[in-house]
């Protein structure tokens, strides 16, 4: 019987992206999304320079790229999943939940308090990691992708974390 295991903490690393991850973090994106999905050159310079986004990398025990995340974040108190790409052979073994989780708490030690993502209404794998999550569907996005799939705005009310011993 050949039994697939989940990658355990120790078998991977999570850490901030910096400029010298862009190029891996391109290829990655490559192969996460499909054409007119994945995001563009242009788009990548954005994300690795601006000051309001706050990017993430999962690593395996090798140094090879498994996984990114990218969050932006908003002067109203929110903050904005923009894109998480899991290598495709890497998936449903708890890295984006992982992910997510380590985004989820940086914002929140920043003090931002909502926390918003769009997602793929065909998206059964993503829309329910989500839901586990606690996110909630807000709104239906009517042809919010490139080809015509609607998508749906997600949102959670986050827990402040306080940097005080109280």
């Amino acid at each position: 019987m050949n039994v697939s295991l989940s990658p355990t903490p120790d078998s991977y690393r999570i850490s901030p992206l910096t400029g010298s991850d862009k190029s891996t973090v391109m290829e990655l994106n490559s192969i996460c999304f499909p054409p007119g999905e994945s995001y563009t050159h242009h788009t990548f310079d954005f994300l690795f320079s601006d000051p309001s986004v706050i990017g993430y990398k999962c690593e395996g025990q090798m140094g090879d790229l498994l996984a990114f995340i990218f969050l932006m974040i908003s002067p109203d108190g929110s903050a904005h999943v923009t894109t998480i790409g899991v290598r495709p052979d890497q998936r449903r073994k708890g890295i984006g939940k992982a992910l997510m989780m380590q985004g989820e708490m940086a914002i929140q030690k920043r003090g931002y308090s909502t926390l918003l993502l769009e997602v793929r209404n065909s998206n059964d794998a993503g829309r329910a990691l989500y839901g586990k999550l606690g996110f909630i569907v807000v709104q239906r996005l009517e042809k919010y992708y490139n080809d015509g799939e609607d998508g749906v705005l997600m949102m959670k009310a986050l827990n402040l974390l306080s940097n005080s011993n109280e």
